[in-house]
């Protein structure tokens, strides 16, 4: 919500800018005579470098206000991933006790903060996707890998949408589509993906560059 006020505040701001330099050009020297001018000019400069300092503050409370993915949940509904299902490991970890998997809390292209995830989430083809864990050595782990189909629906949290997933153990995740390492096997060139919009799985290329995340896991108990 902060950021939404604070960049319609930036908007108004901007326009205000343009308006005065707009009402600067419109003064007339015939009707205010060149001093009353000048001093006008002198006046509406002084206002108009005050309202671009503010613009500059402004600006950079937005660059520097992390912003916040929310959910809608329905708590007539079952939560299917509690957070009491969770065990917290204090790394930018969690164990699903359920299923003994560790997951990044964190999307690739985030960065765990020690609180929750910042950054904006990268998106993959995946055939990098499926390079993404091997790759990664966070926590001092090399043994991340991208979750097969059945692992990741195992997180999808069907009390909430957009995303549908638990923001309290995967804070900020986008509500975008997510790459499993399952390949179809009725379509050499597809791979399964969640939606977390929505929760459903479904099947595209993988050369697919419309916008999908990953989501890395580890072993198991």
């Amino acid at each position: 919500m902060l950021n939404l006020y604070v960049l319609c505040v930036v908007v108004s701001e901007i326009l205000s800018v343009f308006n005065t330099a707009l009402n600067t050009r419109n003064v007339s020297t015939h009707k205010m005579g060149c001093k009353g001018f000048l001093g006008h000019y002198v006046f509406l400069q002084r206002s108009f470098n005050m309202r671009c300092q503010s613009l500059v503050v402004l600006l950079l409370v937005v660059m520097l206000t992390p912003l916040t993915v929310s959910a809608t949940c329905n708590s007539n509904v079952v939560a299917t991933t509690p957070d009491s299902r969770y065990l917290d490991n204090k790394d930018g970890t969690v164990t699903d006790t359920v299923t003994g998997l560790i997951w990044k809390r964190c999307s690739e292209g985030q960065t765990w903060n020690g609180t929750t995830c910042i950054g904006t989430a990268s998106t993959y083809t995946w055939a990098p996707a499926l390079q993404a864990g091997p790759a990664s050595n966070f926590t001092g782990k090399s043994d991340w890998r991208l979750p097969n189909i059945n692992e990741l629906k195992s997180i999808v949290e069907h009390q909430c949408y957009a995303p549908t997933i638990n923001l309290n153990i995967f804070p900020n995740t986008p509500s975008w589509a997510y790459w499993s390492a399952s390949p179809v096997s009725f379509w050499p060139g597809g791979a399964w993906f969640v939606a977390f919009d929505e929760g459903y799985d479904n099947y595209t290329g993988v050369g697919n560059t419309g916008g999908i995340g990953v989501h890395l896991v580890r072993g198991g108990l």
